[in-house]
């Protein structure tokens, strides 16, 4: 059959393409359903004969038939045998699908395990064939294939035909995802990578020796077992009871793949061979030889010494053996009989009723345990045949007066079966076993993988302890996290292992999301019982209720874990998918209101193929991330926005936003790259806009010739436009640019730009642009003294900074009033604000540099050093790797001053000449105010340490620095420097009139600080000079200010203040 015939609804007859009636039946086709059709994870196996044509050469027709005829019946056995769906037959050529249908968790593994069995069971017919498998997603026609028929089509196809071409005669090659899904179970020799026709590099291949374990087997991890303390001690208190009462038990561990079932057996062997036990294992196999009780034979086997390659003639005296051995003289013979039926090493014998068959087991497990106490492990029992899931339950029954216990691993498809599993069992215990907890999966992930963050991982597995391994191997080699293979598979299996309603609702709710509402499910998946469908996906574990809904009178679901989610969408095709997203963005545009839903919105619009539709509400989403401070969904949703945007308009505009917004958050460089890059497309308000937020970006990427000269464009723009609120914005910006420049007459330009902007302020307008004027200003006004302006802008500015969605802004502005206020003396409030915003940096993910910055001028102050160092270095640190440079190089300075502080001058004297440089050659604010700052204690350096000429000269270079800046602090705190030089130079006038101006302009500044370091040093140059009252005035004078101050401080601060050298020099003048 064909992928394009027609096969009819009443009676399944295939008709050629374009058939309007059936040619069998005559019903009409049209009334056809559409062919359904899914995206499969599939491992394809090709097989084909080798020199089949020389072996024709010849022959009968009929020879040559029955040839063929013979190997496509033996291929196709083995192929189904495995799980396998044989999908054509070419000539020679035999292609099967494996994983579709249905999906069995491990279907590579099968897929080689035949394509080995089917090489060994053509021999027999004196054939040779070569084959290929090789794993990838396909489409599959899925009504075709649970027909027989299965029609997968795709790459993987393709490549299997192509690999199967290059293996050589009577061997197995597979693909890299073939190998890598089943290297635990299968041998394989390594081989060169294959040149396949069509393929641009050349293909990864292993050549298949042989299975190395048991069917669907998995070697255990390594890793420690973790997060199962508590099933643990269930189990030691079951098999404890077990052994002392002598009370058999059964306990059932249920979980899906890979949640740790064998695992959790190995940790029941080491307790159990401790305690002088013995543990026995047998397993329920998926194919291959399936005798009807799998897991009690394998039991019996190994107890009896048994061999897989025994014979039943070799195996009969070995089992008489054991049992002679464990059972009474007058029970050996009839046990004996009926095991051997049982095992099916009789076949010649039977019995009235299978109740005797289950007695000898019964009685082998009773005096088995007697003997040695022990463990009887029945392994994978959803593969179970009946038979042995009633002998299981029979043994848990009537077991009696012997220490054994009973435990059976099941995947939870055996609730499926058997709903009513363990009910009515007196002793039985089930235990489902939950994904591991985040910390415990984080544990586990640390010891599987080393240098990669283990979040991504725990977030990824979801719990599962095999899917964390296999996600952390393939991490490990490949240095990507794509799902693995096996991963797929098994969660492909539980989603196939669904009842059909199920599992089309799960598929549905795949495309509304990880999060989904039953009404939107009910009306897009056209579901026939929803609830029903709800309830069993719930009991499967597959999604949970949530106990909140975003939408009102709606039920909201959400996925268990993500990969659930992600496999079952992978599972739809394309063209379905954007019908239903289209139809879930309608349901929610037609039903539903609200900002939240925009990004959801977006979402199906786009996965949709509706690019127009989905646009407006990206810009929308956008909008409202900006205003929660979500800075990285921001730039993803104009990103998108922009990537589907076709218009040239709409372009510019989504450009121009975008480039606003990087702006907001403070990503500075970027914006400025985006803005004017854009700019010279603009016109109108539209460029205004762009020129506004361009010269943000350039202030804070230190670019102050840049940003004088957008301001002065966008004060020409906004002139033009008769914009008002636009001129306000665009004269501050240009205010912050000289600000930013410093040169002569920069500083007073800028104070003055900066009031007129504030006065002519439109209400309301342009608030995010306000925020930074408020700052930058009173940032300026902090510098040139005028504190208590400086605190009233800082206050308003926090007050908006929560408007606008800014943390920086506000961290700032808190830092700066905290800074204000630590100038007029007020450093306990200072303190305390500053911490109150370390606290909130932390909560708000911000970075702490301009907080701790701000900070270490207090502490240094009340002469609390090893703060002050520590907060700086923290500082340093964190701004070592920024673009805006300003914070490290405000941090560098601090150290200097913190070292000459505590009297450490060849420190300070070793560290300036890097800092300097670095100042030199920086840019913006470093060029004058760090400059300053660096220059005065350059001053003081040479006081302590070279000549009175040095020391006056740098003091002087200090002194017009900071008279060009409006830098008053370094003003006078250079003058205090240069008086004490010049006193040493003998120029006692001079010196005394540097150190009155000292005074002076301390004074008009406030800070108590400053106004006792002014003071002292007057002080100590008067007592120089033999001026004694003029130096007792002067030490009195600072002495009043000392003690005022510290009656405000914390008794440990005040504490730590007077350790300060020159507080003690005013308390002992």
């Amino acid at each position: 059959m064909t992928a394009v015939e027609v096969r009819c609804p009443s009676c399944g007859q295939a008709n050629a393409p374009g058939a309007h009636f059936c040619s069998n039946c005559g019903a009409p086709l049209a009334e056809a359903a559409p062919r359904h059709e899914e995206r499969k994870l599939v491992s394809v196996l090709f097989v084909d004969l080798v020199d089949s044509t020389s072996r024709a050469d010849k022959a009968d027709p009929e020879d040559v038939r029955e040839v063929l005829q013979a190997y496509h019946r033996e291929a196709k056995q083995c192929i189904e045998q495995y799980g396998g769906v044989v999908e054509k037959f070419i000539g020679d050529a035999v292609m099967a699908v494996f994983g579709a249908p249905i999906a069995h968790g491990d279907d590579a593994e099968r897929a080689v395990r035949a394509g080995l069995r089917v090489l060994a069971a053509i021999e027999g017919l004196e054939l040779a064939a070569r084959a290929a498998v090789n794993t990838g997603e396909a489409i599959v026609s899925v009504d075709q294939a649970r027909a027989g028929e299965a029609l997968a089509t795709g790459d993987v196809v393709n490549t299997a035909a192509r690999l199967q071409n290059a293996a050589p005669p009577g061997r197995v090659i597979v693909g890299d995802e073939t190998y890598r899904a089943t290297r635990h179970a299968v041998r394989y020799e390594e081989l060169d990578a294959v040149d396949a026709k069509g393929k641009a590099d050349a293909v990864a291949a292993w050549l298949a020796v042989e299975a190395a374990t048991a069917p669907a087997d998995r070697p255990l991890g390594t890793a420690p077992l973790v997060g199962r303390d508590r099933e643990l001690e269930l189990l030691r208190s079951v098999w404890s009871r077990a052994t002392d009462e002598k009370r058999p038990h059964l306990v059932t561990l249920v979980g899906p793949p890979g949640i740790g079932k064998s695992r959790l057996c190995r940790e029941i062997a080491s307790l159990v061979d401790n305690g002088g036990g013995r543990i026995l294992r047998g397993r329920c196999l998926p194919y291959e030889e399936r005798l009807g009780y799998q897991a009690f034979s394998r039991i019996v086997h190994d107890l009896s010494g048994i061999l897989e390659s025994d014979s039943p003639a070799a195996a009969r005296p070995k089992l008489e053996a054991r049992v002679r051995e464990l059972l009474p003289e007058d029970e050996a013979a009839e046990t004996l009989r009926h095991l051997l039926l049982l095992l099916g090493l009789a076949p010649d014998d039977e019995v009235p009723t299978g109740a005797l068959l289950m007695f000898a087991a019964r009685r082998f497990v009773e005096c088995a345990a007697l003997a040695q106490p022990t463990v009887f492990v029945f392994e994978d029992v959803h593969w179970a045949d009946a038979s042995e899931l009633a002998l299981l339950t029979y043994l848990a029954r009537h077991t009696r007066d012997a220490p054994a216990l009973l435990v059976a691993t099941a995947r939870p498809e055996l609730l499926d079966v058997e709903p009513t599993w363990g009910t009515g069992l007196g002793a039985q215990t089930t235990l489902p076993l939950e994904p591991l907890g985040e910390d415990d999966a984080r544990t586990l992930a640390e010891q599987l993988v080393v240098g990669v963050d283990p979040a991504r991982l725990v977030d990824v597995a979801g719990g599962n302890p095999l899917f964390l391994e296999e996600l952390a191997a393939s991490v490990a080699e490949r240095g990507d996290e794509e799902l693995p293979v096996t991963v797929r598979e098994a969660i492909a299996a539980r989603i196939d292992a669904l009842p059909s309603v199920a599992r089309d609702a799960l598929l549905s709710a795949a495309v509304i999301g990880k999060t989904f509402w039953r009404g939107i499910l009910e009306t897009v998946g056209s579901i026939g019982d929803v609830d029903e469908a709800l309830s069993v996906l719930e009991a499967r574990d597959f999604v949970r209720r949530d106990s909140s809904s975003q939408v009102a009178g709606d039920a909201q679901y959400t996925f268990k874990h993500m990969l659930i989610r992600e496999v079952a969408y992978a599972t739809v095709p394309r063209a379905l998918r954007r019908e239903r997203h289209a139809a879930v963005a309608e349901y929610i545009e037609e039903r539903l209101v609200g900002e939240a839903l925009a990004a959801i919105l977006a979402y199906h619009w786009r996965e949709a193929g509706e690019p127009r539709r989905a646009i407006p509400y990206l810009l929308a989403a956008a909008d409202a991330a900006r205003r929660s401070w979500a800075s990285s969904a921001v730039i993803e949703l104009y990103t998108r926005a922009l990537e589907l945007a076709e218009d040239d308009e709409l372009r510019r505009q989504i450009r121009v936003e975008r480039g606003r917004a990087l702006v907001e958050l403070d990503e500075y460089e970027a914006a400025a790259e985006e803005l004017s890059g854009v700019v010279p497309e603009l016109e109108g308000a539209q460029k205004l806009d762009a020129l506004l937020g361009l010269g943000l970006a350039y202030v804070w990427s230190e670019r102050d010739a840049e940003t004088i000269a957008t301001a002065e464009a966008a004060i020409a723009l906004a002139q033009e436009l008769h914009d008002d609120a636009g001129l306000a914005a665009a004269v501050a910006n240009k205010s912050e640019g000289l600000a930013m420049r410093g040169a002569e007459g920069d500083l007073r330009e800028a104070l003055e730009l900066g009031e007129r902007a504030l006065q002519q302020w439109v209400p309301g307008a342009r608030p995010f642009e306000l925020t930074h004027l408020l700052h930058l200003h009173s940032d300026t006004l902090a510098w040139a003294g005028d504190y208590e302006r400086a605190i009233e802008l800082s206050q308003r500015t926090r007050e908006l900074a929560n408007d606008v969605h800014s943390p920086d802004a506000l961290l700032r502005a808190g830092g700066l009033e905290a800074l204000a206020l630590a100038g007029l003396g007020r450093h306990e409030v200072a303190i305390s604000m500053w911490d109150e915003l370390l606290r909130l940096a932390d909560e708000l993910g911000h970075t702490k540099r301009v907080v701790l910055n701000y900070s270490t001028l207090a502490y240094r102050e009340v002469h609390d050093l090893e703060t002050a160092r520590q907060r700086t270095e923290e500082a340093l640190e964190l701004s070592a790797t920024m673009q805006f440079g300003m914070p490290r190089q405000f941090a560098g300075a601090d150290i200097v001053l913190t070292d000459l502080l505590a009297g450490d001058i060849g420190r300070a004297q070793a560290v300036w000449p890097e800092r300097w440089e670095a100042a030199e050659h920086a840019t913006a604010w470093t060029t004058w105010l760090i400059a300053g700052r660096l220059m005065s204690a350059r001053a003081e350096i040479a006081l302590e340490a070279e000549t009175p000429e040095e020391a006056a000269e740098f003091a002087n270079r200090a002194v017009e620095l900071a008279r060009r800046t409006r830098r008053a602090k370094y003003e006078a705190r250079s003058l205090s420097t240069l008086g004490e030089a010049l006193a040493r130079l003998g120029r006692a006038d001079d010196a005394l009139a540097a150190l009155r101006s000292a005074v002076q302009i301390a004074d008009r500044i406030v800070s108590p600080y400053g106004r006792w370091n002014a003071r002292a040093a007057l002080g100590r140059v008067a007592y120089g000079l033999g001026r004694d009252d003029d130096a007792a005035a002067a030490y009195s004078e600072a002495g009043e200010i000392v003690d005022a101050f510290a009656a405000g401080l914390a008794p440990e601060r005040a504490a730590t203040l007077v350790t300060s050298p020159v507080v003690q020099e005013i308390r002992s003048a």
